[in-house]
C-alpha cells in the first residue's frame, strides 16, 4: 500500500518512535524504516528539520558512541562474531557502510587482520561477493526503480538524487540521465516527473487560499518551504506571485498567538480526540498548541473544521 506523505505524519511516526522507545537517530531509522527518513528528508529539507518539527532536539537523539568500549573488549574471536551478527542481519558488508554503523568494529578489524577483506574471509564471508552488491548494472537500476515504484517512493529527480544518491549516479552512468533510465524501467517519466509536484496554477490557487483567510503570504512563504520553492520554479519574482493573487504586502497580518488550546478546552475536546479529527497525534495538537510548531495551511484548516469555527478565529492576525 502506498504511503502518502505529509509534514503531519512524518512527525507522527517520528513521535511514535520515540513512544515506543526506538532511537531516534539518522542511521538507526533508516535501518528500521527507510522510507520514513526519505519522506522526511524531501518535506524538511533533512532529518534534523524533521525531529526539531516533531520537538526533538537533534543534538540530544544523535547515534549514541558505540565506537567506544571497555578496554580489551576487542579481541579476534569478538571482531569476527560482530561481523557474522551484522551479516545474519542482512546489512551492507562494505567497510564504508559498516563504518557507518560502528566504526570502531572496522577500524579494529584493520588493526588485528590488516584489511577490512580479511576480517571478512576469517568470517567466512567472500568480500568479491560484498563488492558485487555496490556495483550496480543497467539491469540493477532498472529493477531498483521499478522497486521503489512499486513501493509508492517519489521518483522525480530532484527526490532521487536527495534521498538516493547512489542509485541516481548509476542512472546517469549507465543510461545518461534519470529520464532515459526510468523510460528504460517502462514508466512515463512525464508523469514521473510530476509526482507530487507544485505548478503554477496550484500555487496560485494555494495563494488566494491563503489571502481569503487574511493570512500574510511573506510568513506563510518561510512557513511552508514547499510554498516557496514553487513560487520560485513558476514566478520570476514574489512581486509577480503578489500581483497574480491580487495581494499586497501591505495587508500585513500575520499569524500570531493561536487559541487552538482554549478552543478545544471549551468544546469539552481532549488533545488526543482533536489529533483524531485532524488525522494526527495528541503530542502533535500540543506542539500546535504551545507554538512549537506552525500547522500548514491545510492543517489549519483541519483545526478550524474540527473546532467548528474559522482560522481567523483560531489564530489571532497581527
Amino acid at each position: 500500500m502506498r504511503i502518502r506523505w505529509s509534514d503531519e505524519l512524518v512527525i507522527a511516526s517520528i513521535q511514535k518512535r520515540a513512544e515506543e522507545h526506538k532511537p531516534l537517530y539518522f542511521q538507526a531509522v533508516v535501518n528500521d524504516d527507510e522510507k520514513l527518513t526519505g519522506a522526511a528528508r524531501r518535506i524538511f529539507g533533512s532529518w534534523d528539520n524533521a525531529l526539531k518539527a516533531a520537538g526533538f532536539d537533534p543534538q540530544k537523539v544523535k547515534r549514541p558512541n558505540t565506537e567506544k568500549r571497555p578496554r580489551g573488549y576487542w579481541s579476534k574471536d569478538r571482531v569476527l562474531q560482530h561481523i557474522k551478527d551484522l551479516h545474519d542481519k542482512g546489512i551492507d558488508l562494505s567497510s564504508h557502510s559498516v563504518q557507518k554503523i560502528d566504526g570502531g568494529l572496522v577500524g579494529t578489524a584493520q588493526e588485528l587482520f590488516g584489511r577490512w577483506d580479511e576480517a571478512l574471509k576469517m568470517a567466512g564471508i567472500n568480500p568479491s561477493e560484498v563488492r558485487k552488491t555496490k556495483e550496480w548494472t543497467p539491469d540493477k537500476v532498472v529493477i531498483q526503480i521499478l522497486k521503489l515504484y512499486i513501493a509508492g517512493e517519489e521518483l522525480n529527480e530532484q527526490a532521487v538524487n536527495r534521498t538516493r544518491g547512489d542509485l541516481y549516479g548509476a542512472a546517469s552512468t549507465h543510461f545518461g540521465s534519470w529520464q532515459k533510465a526510468v523510460e528504460a524501467a517502462s514508466l512515463d517519466y512525464g508523469k514521473i516527473r510530476r509526482t507530487n509536484q507544485w505548478n503554477k496554477d496550484k500555487a496560485i490557487q494555494y495563494g488566494i487560499r491563503a489571502t481569503n483567510l487574511g493570512l500574510n503570504l511573506i510568513s506563510l512563504i518561510q512557513l511552508d518551504y514547499r510554498f516557496k520553492a514553487a513560487i520560485n520554479s513558476y514566478f520570476s519574482s514574489f512581486g509577480e506571485f503578489y500581483q497574480a493573487v491580487g495581494w499586497s504586502p501591505d495587508n500585513n497580518k500575520d499569524i500570531g498567538r493561536n487559541r487552538i488550546r482554549e478552543i478545544r478546552e471549551s468544546e469539552g475536546l481532549s488533545q488526543e480526540e482533536l489529533g483524531r479529527r485532524i488525522g494526527t497525534s495528541s503530542r502533535t495538537v500540543g506542539l500546535y498548541e504551545n507554538g512549537s510548531v506552525t500547522p500548514s495551511l491545510a492543517t489549519a484548516l483541519k483545526l478550524a473544521k474540527a473546532l467548528d469555527t474559522t482560522v481567523e478565529n483560531l489564530f489571532e492576525l497581527e
